[in-house]
């Protein structure tokens, strides 16, 4: 997988004019985030950088949408979206994140690709993601481009924050014909991994970074920027060891979010770990280690996804472990933890491998089972269902939604996208949050 930075007090704004095209039929109030058509169900949207593989004559990268209800499955390349300027040698799909950015009433998808110096917003509308477009210059050609959105000023509109190596952006007021572009001085660290939510509980979006590098010595750190109506704040640094995933919710139950991070890899066990910074009023506390977990592999917690799963208003953790060397083909498993008033419990806890029943086909080695899990209702029910993706299972890959069922994730009506279906042909898969 890869691994996927900073905000500093001394914004300079410029202000860039994008021009849009007349906007589309609108639906009533905004969309919530991933609701592309505007029909209340969420879609998932994953992308393939390097999809069409060892291609000469066609630009790379590939996003394909699969639609909340009947999961209809839309494809989007550089040559559909009719991006200027993009050539072979760069790579469609980088990053994702979603918004209604013009708040019309459906999502927007915003994206980025390796090599092209622009954010590509593609607006919703009711048949799904259309062909209006915006394009939000970065004047940077390097890697590891991070999305994620927030209201970071409570104005009630989505912001854009965008990380590429170590410049960061932040763009406001997307979808109005007019984009702020905020460019702080200077950045903190290397392979960020973002998430917006709000941790302090006080209704205004924060901004964590969490950092696998960190330029002030070995050890990684979280850095929180508090969301006001003047905008983000200066950084509150917090220690950890290095950082694979992170993902928020309140797992806890006590109204304020929570952050989990995955540290696969970690330096002081050979398994990988997970841990949760509780919200609190003044930010985030020290990241607790979880303990009593089943058993782990070396890349437990290289994907989380937090979201609540059994309807009791506590989060629930699901946890990917592409690497795992407890089933009999080591080809991944995914545990699904339960949230509690205590925090993250592995009481009634739910694993699932290539071996569990119900999942077709066997595990192999390298079959990358697990290497994204996202919590996300796509059958519209109100309950996170499971999405899984395997992407180095043979011969493209694959996408596994297993629906949730009275509270539970269940294999019964298992559904499988293969990579050919979406389009895929290269293991290096990046999905929305």
């Amino acid at each position: 997988m890869r691994l996927p930075a900073l905000l500093v007090a001394g914004l300079t704004v410029a202000p860039l004019v994008i021009a849009v095209p007349a906007p589309a039929v609108t639906a009533p109030g905004p969309a919530k985030a991933n609701d592309f058509n505007g029909d209340g169900e969420h879609d998932f949207a994953v992308a393939s950088r390097f999809s069409p593989r060892n291609s000469d004559d066609k630009a790379r990268g590939r996003v394909s949408v699969i639609y909340g209800g009947r999961h209809r499955v839309q494809t989007l390349t550089p040559q559909s979206l009719r991006l200027p300027g993009f050539t072979v040698d760069m790579s469609l799909g980088e990053a994702l994140t979603s918004a209604d950015f013009d708040r019309d009433g459906f999502a927007d998808l915003a994206i980025t690709a390796f090599g092209y110096r622009k954010v590509i917003i593609v607006y919703g509308s009711r048949k799904g993601l259309s062909s209006r477009r915006a394009l939000l210059p970065v004047d940077s050609r390097g890697g590891n481009t991070t999305l994620v959105t927030g209201d970071f000023d409570g104005d009630r509109r989505p912001d854009l924050s965008v990380t590429l190596s170590s410049r960061h952006w932040l763009f406001t007021e997307i979808g109005r014909g007019s984009n702020v572009r905020s460019t702080p001085p200077s950045l903190l660290g290397y392979h960020p991994r973002p998430v917006a939510a709000d941790f302090t509980g006080d209704g205004i979006t924060d901004l964590v970074h969490a950092f696998a590098w960190h330029e002030k010595g070995t050890t990684a750190k979280l850095i929180l920027f508090k969301g006001s109506k003047n905008g983000l704040g200066r950084p509150v640094e917090t220690d950890l060891v290095k950082v694979r995933s992170v993902a928020a919710g309140d797992v806890n139950g006590d109204g304020r979010t929570d952050l989990v991070a995955g540290t696969a890899l970690s330096s002081e066990k050979k398994d990988g770990r997970v841990r949760v910074a509780y919200g609190t009023e003044e930010g985030l506390s020290k990241p607790v280690l979880l303990s009593g977990l089943p058993k782990q592999g070396r890349d437990f917690g290289a994907s989380v996804s937090v979201r609540d799963v059994n309807g009791d208003r506590y989060a629930d953790v699901a946890v990917g472990d592409p690497r795992e060397e407890t089933s009999k083909n080591r080809g991944g498993a995914v545990v699904v933890l339960r949230g509690s008033r205590k925090g993250i419990t592995a009481k009634g806890a739910q694993i699932f491998t290539q071996e569990t029943k119900g999942v077709p086909g066997g595990g192999e080695p390298h079959d990358a089972f697990g290497q994204i899990v996202r919590l996300t209702d796509l059958t519209g029910d109100g309950r996170a269902d499971l999405v899984i993706a395997s992407s180095g299972e043979a011969p493209d890959g694959r996408l596994l939604l297993l629906k949730n069922h009275k509270g539970k994730i269940t294999t019964k009506g298992l559904k499988i996208f293969s990579g050919k279906r979406l389009g895929f042909v290269d293991s290096s898969w990046e999905a929305l949050p």
